[in-house]
């Protein structure tokens, strides 16, 4: 008889430890410094863009990893429409270098109030390939 209630709580045991759920601990979020965009063959892209007098005056900056033989990069300042889509207002001419780190600077005229993006396309290219990198930064007059 008592092997019979031993079993019996064995038996139960087991039952309920089955029906046990299971906790898993969930991953802190992330914060908003740790999100980057990272890439193959470059290190960082900043870009600026500022108003003054009625002008948009770009700036930009494209550093290479160590194997980069060739940065390639056409700049563009997009204004944004009443319909919410961006539309090229003014491309400069494309600018390239062999060294690792590629630096440009441009202006042209903007309207106070608009919305403005300017945009990078970049061809990067490494002893290992290529890559076209397309980056933007996005300010109002």
């Amino acid at each position: 008889m008592k092997k019979q209630i031993i079993c019996v709580v064995m038996v139960i045991g087991i039952l309920f430890g089955m029906n046990t759920p299971t906790a898993f601990a969930a991953p802190s979020p992330m914060t908003s410094n740790q999100v980057g965009v990272q890439w193959a063959t470059t290190d960082a892209i900043a870009l600026s863009l500022d108003f003054s007098g009625g002008k948009a005056n770009a700036s930009g900056n494209i550093q290479g990893k160590s194997n980069v033989t060739k940065i390639d990069a056409t700049f563009s300042l997009k204004e944004k429409g009443s319909d919410g889509s961006f539309t090229t207002k003014h491309t400069w001419p494309s600018v390239s270098t062999t060294d690792k780190t590629l630096r440009f600077s441009g202006s042209t005229s903007a309207t106070s109030g608009k919305t403005y993006r300017l945009y990078v396309t970049a061809i990067v290219t490494s002893s290992s390939g290529s890559e076209v990198i397309t980056y933007y930064v996005e300010k109002t007059y």
